[in-house]
């Protein structure tokens, strides 16, 4: 059994802090429960910048890693762990802090699926399969979002997600309502709160949380060196991981990005790729929220 975990959080859910909208939430009464199970378990907690130095045989570390920086996981989990000492590492979208803002369109999509119409999805969804997709792209779609139930929800979160281009996904979300727009504005957590922690580092999660797609030196150009830099700027605890958005976008890989990442400085890159680390690849797979308690129970 590996004696290094990564875990992968997204959004957390209280009374206090609600779960932003159209995401999947953990309680954060489960979150504490699964902390005190890896304790259990003989696990102690470290950066995760300190991932690749080598550790005794007999220790077991555990890593927590949340991505996106939405308000229900800065300020669920941020002031407990600081409280608890334990670190935690927040992959960043920086788009949301430009001038004019580049809104995460994964995000967008989430709240759209909330907000509008069932009837009006589900004509758009059509039309994306009549007008944008070809039936290897629909396959694509039908394979990575296998757990959506619902076929408009599938085919507008795998269209945008990994097949169009953002042009073409702004021209057929439209022009955002006023609840739209307040939802999308109130979501992310200021740069600023994370100052205050001294046991919270960051990390690049890309600009505008758009998936890689086949023009890998465009998207390291646009996505992943731009987002570096206005974390660099921003004076926090920056590590020198780079966290995927999403699964890549038809035809692309992560392993197209590796060595330009390495030629960069980043240590690693953190997948969305559900499995255990072999404490060797540059690709760093993680355990999701969901599997925590299955994995340390079978320990």
């Amino acid at each position: 059994m590996t004696n290094k975990i990564i875990l992968m959080y997204h959004s957390v859910s209280s009374e206090q802090v609600p779960s932003v909208l159209g995401s999947f939430p953990i309680p954060f009464e489960r979150f504490q429960r699964q902390i005190k199970l890896i304790q259990q378990a003989g696990y102690r907690f470290d950066f995760i910048s300190n991932l690749h130095k080598d550790i005794p045989s007999h220790e077991r570390v555990v890593y927590i890693t949340g991505d996106d920086g939405t308000i229900d996981w800065t300020r669920n989990i941020l002031p407990w762990c600081e409280k608890e000492k334990i670190p935690t590492h927040t992959g960043i979208i920086t788009g949301v802090f430009e001038e004019p803002k580049v809104y995460p369109l994964t995000h967008l999509i989430q709240i759209i699926l909330i907000t509008r119409d069932e009837n009006e999805l589900s004509q758009l969804s059509k039309k994306i399969i009549n007008k944008y997709l070809t039936q290897e792209q629909l396959e694509y779609i039908n394979q990575i979002y296998y757990y959506e139930n619902l076929e408009y929800r599938r085919i507008i979160k795998g269209a945008f997600n990994l097949i169009l281009e953002s042009e073409t996904i702004y021209k057929l979300i439209g022009k955002l309502s006023h609840q739209e727009d307040i939802l999308i504005n109130e979501r992310f957590e200021s740069l600023e709160f994370y100052k205050q922690f001294k046991y919270a580092q960051v990390g690049v999660h890309t600009r505008s949380h758009w998936a890689l797609d086949k023009d890998s030196q465009k998207y390291i150009k646009d996505e992943i060196i731009s987002s570096k830099n206005i974390l660099e700027k921003s004076g926090l605890n920056l590590s020198k991981f780079f966290v995927s958005p999403m699964k890549p976008k038809h035809g692309a890989s992560l392993k197209d990005i590796e060595q330009s990442l390495k030629e960069l400085g980043f240590e690693g890159i953190l997948d969305s790729n559900f499995a255990i680390w072999n404490q060797r690849d540059y690709i760093i797979p993680r355990i999701d929220a969901k599997d925590v308690e299955g994995y340390f129970k079978d320990e």
